[in-house]
């Protein structure tokens, strides 16, 4: 289990990767920000394995950070998380970065909060979330621009419900602007309002 712990205020220049983290069990809150990474592998790769059978739950918040020039991703999240965990991935600059700028792969998005963020330069897609469950989600007013992939990429494996996309500008990008996929139909309450998507592939 780890407690309340948070990386702030941090530079970090051509470490393998410069922010990982490891984590078991129930996460109470994890906060990394305001944190200046460049150069490296990787960016902050956030892994939760809730370590055999049991119901754990994790509170993230990544918010404020720019991270440049990685040979990967920028932002990496790889957990199993239920219903009960919360994730906010807001204000960040991701940019230059030679995959995905933020690749956020889940159990399920519940109450996610995805806001405010640049993804631009990136090899791969600038944004990409991948869950079995993608539920009453907002994901608003990011920039994803000139990105070797997709802009904005949302992939439910089973159910998308109660999903807002938002207010985004996504420009110039290699494969679409924005792209939503689910495993089945949509089932009500899926937003899709007022973006701005121009010159994508």
């Amino acid at each position: 289990t780890l407690g309340s712990v948070t990386v702030t205020d941090t530079a970090i220049s051509n470490a393998t990767t410069g922010i990982d983290v490891l984590a078991e069990r129930n996460v109470h809150a994890l906060t990394l920000t305001e944190n200046r990474i460049r150069g490296g592998r990787s960016g902050i790769t956030v892994t939760h394995d809730p370590y055999r059978d049991g119901y754990y739950s994790a509170a993230l918040d990544i918010s404020g950070n720019t991270v440049t020039a990685q040979r990967w991703d920028g932002i990496t999240l790889r957990a199993q998380l239920f219903s009960d965990s919360s994730i906010a991935v807001r204000n960040n600059t991701i940019r230059g970065n030679g995959g995905t700028g933020a690749l956020l792969a889940v159990g399920a998005f519940q109450a996610a909060r995805i806001g405010n963020n640049t993804f631009g330069w990136n090899g791969g897609d600038g944004l990409r979330m991948t869950a079995r469950h993608v539920r009453d989600t907002t994901v608003r007013r990011n920039l994803a621009r000139e990105n070797g992939g997709t802009g904005l990429l949302i992939r439910a494996r089973q159910a998308m419900e109660g999903v807002q996309v938002t207010d985004n500008d996504l420009f110039d990008n290699a494969r679409e602007g924005l792209a939503l996929t689910s495993g089945t139909a949509a089932d009500g309450n899926l937003t899709v309002a007022a973006n701005r998507i121009a010159a994508n592939a």
